[in-house]
């Protein structure tokens, strides 16, 4: 079988490049989050900005799923850079980081010929960072596992409905779901407190069509997961927020963050 690998982009850049670097700063944002009682958590909501900025936010929701035994992950993110209609599992066989290479379960092959809101377009991951960055917090946390890699580009309501029930499919006792999203862009601090509290609200309480009208550049994951949770009956529990001014020290313009974990009902 002849291996496809997508390389790390980000590597050396927005998390260290090196194996044990890498390790250890993880092993240092997971050891300062403090213990969680939720059980039975099923997805998280989790940022993908440069470590520096959001690796401590990210780390509140991977802590909570350290050592869990799942053996496939769902990984859900948007496009930033290609124009992508739908969405696209593309036609990699590998991910690769610096803490080694991630299998792409078959289950996305199935995905793809079973949805057709799903494609195997190659484009959409060749320079997309909001999949990769959840990637070593992943291998960190988690014994093997494989991967479902769907990367979304702009969905129809109706879209959305048709993905969630096809994803539901492959989400079993055993998979994690993940769904990659920042929250509000390049506001003052203040303003962007009161956007990102809008976004979080509307996740809490699972408000699809209030999901809808805010700012989160992974809009289209989020609103399908919601749809997802609301079909499973999972309950989200917001487990930390902040923004890279509380980060920098810099307000005038800032980027939000959220980890949210949906655990499922007893």
């Amino acid at each position: 079988m002849s291996y496809k690998i997508k390389k790390a982009l980000l590597a050396g850049s927005w998390y260290p490049g090196d194996k044990e670097d890498l390790r250890n700063l993880l092993k240092r944002l997971l050891e300062n989050v403090p213990e969680s009682h939720l059980e039975e958590v099923k997805a998280l909501i989790s940022p993908h900005a440069g470590y520096m900025f959001s690796g401590e936010v990210a780390a509140y929701g991977y802590h909570c799923i350290n050592k869990r035994d799942f053996n496939r992950v769902l990984l859900m993110a948007p496009s930033h850079r290609y124009p992508l209609a739908g969405t696209s599992v593309g036609n990699y066989t590998h991910f690769e980081t610096p803490l080694g290479k991630v299998p792409v379960s078959e289950k996305a092959v199935e995905l793809k010929e079973e949805c057709s809101v799903v494609t195997a377009l190659k484009d959409p991951h060749e320079e997309e960072h909001s999949l990769e960055m959840q990637l070593p917090f992943l291998q960190m946390v988690l014994n093997d596992f494989t991967l479902i890699p769907v990367i979304f580009g702009q969905l129809t309501q109706k879209q959305m409905k048709t993905l969630s029930a096809a994803l539901l499919h492959y989400v079993d006792a055993n998979t994690l779901t993940v769904i990659s999203t920042d929250l509000s862009h390049f506001h003052p601090y203040e303003e962007a407190l009161s956007k990102d509290k809008a976004s979080i609200d509307s996740i809490l309480s699972m408000d699809v069509d209030n999901a809808a009208s805010q700012e989160m550049c992974g809009i289209y994951p989020v609103l399908t997961s919601l749809l997802m949770a609301i079909d499973r009956r999972w309950s989200p529990h917001l487990l930390k927020y902040a923004n890279s001014g509380d980060v920098t020290g810099d307000r005038g313009s800032v980027v939000g963050y959220a980890s949210i974990a949906f655990q499922e009902a007893p």
